[in-house]
């Protein structure tokens, strides 16, 4: 949002009163109006800079978490782990959520509070919290029904899910960071599914090694998922709820 323009005081006037007869008279006034200037400039070098880590940190989500994703979804197959699963999906709706708020600050810094694009961001990314939960809990409940035992590769596995879960959560912390700074529920939204990824992969490592010790763990990752996939619904309904009432109220 521009600044307002009666707030900025030409820099003439503060040099006026270098030269004028009325030098001490207006002295305090040049220095608070300097200040101000110096104030208004630094606020918008600071969004400037959130505006830019926005867009970075979202590029960067969606490339990591699209590629993890894909991989995370062809090794839960191979290994039949409900939690690698339920990190790939994860992952690539994060990868989605991340577009959105791509789209949401690619008009530039002039429009960094921008009501309505930032309702409709959250719109999507509640829709894709939503779909994500289905899908998580479906897939977890009928790996249950037919007593999917995992196959796996523990070095391969482990070694990926704890990268992962490293990643996600720097991304998320970053993703946080930025948007409490800049004020974004949509970047700060965007922020729990990478969470929840992170969740996942250290889930992951722990039923990977329950399930050495005790085989008769083997349901231990469906039971994760399920459990994620509740808490993006619950999440998912809550957001979309929140924001359709928002524009309901406001026609």
């Amino acid at each position: 949002m521009a600044e307002d323009d009666t707030n900025y005081v030409p820099m003439k006037d503060i040099t006026n009163c270098k030269t004028n007869e009325g030098k001490k008279k207006c002295s305090n006034d040049g220095s608070e109006n300097a200040i101000l200037i110096d104030s208004q400039k630094h606020s918008q070098e600071s969004l400037a800079r959130l505006h830019t880590a926005a867009l970075l940190i979202s590029w960067i989500s969606i490339v990591f978490s699209l590629g993890t994703g894909i991989i995370g979804i062809v090794l839960s197959v191979t290994g039949q782990s409900e939690a690698l699963f339920a990190y790939g999906l994860d992952a690539i709706l994060d990868s989605l959520s991340s577009v959105a708020v791509v789209w949401r600050f690619h008009v530039g810094i002039n429009y960094i509070y921008a009501p309505e694009r930032e309702r409709k961001a959250c719109i999507a990314i509640g829709i894709l919290f939503i779909v994500s939960a289905i899908s998580l809990i479906g897939k977890s409940v009928h790996a249950i029904i037919l007593e999917t035992h995992e196959t796996k590769q523990i070095i391969l596995y482990a070694s990926f899910a704890l990268s992962c879960g490293i990643i996600s959560a720097f991304i998320a912390v970053t993703k946080i960071y930025v948007g409490t700074k800049i004020g974004s529920q949509a970047l700060y939204t965007d922020s729990i599914i990478t969470l929840v990824g992170t969740v996942t992969c250290f889930a992951s490592v722990a039923g990977l090694e329950m399930y050495v010790e005790n085989t008769d763990l083997w349901y231990l990752d469906s039971v994760f998922s399920i459990l994620c996939g509740s808490f993006l619904f619950v999440f998912g309904i809550n957001l979309l709820y929140s924001k359709l009432r928002k524009k309901k109220v406001q026609t």
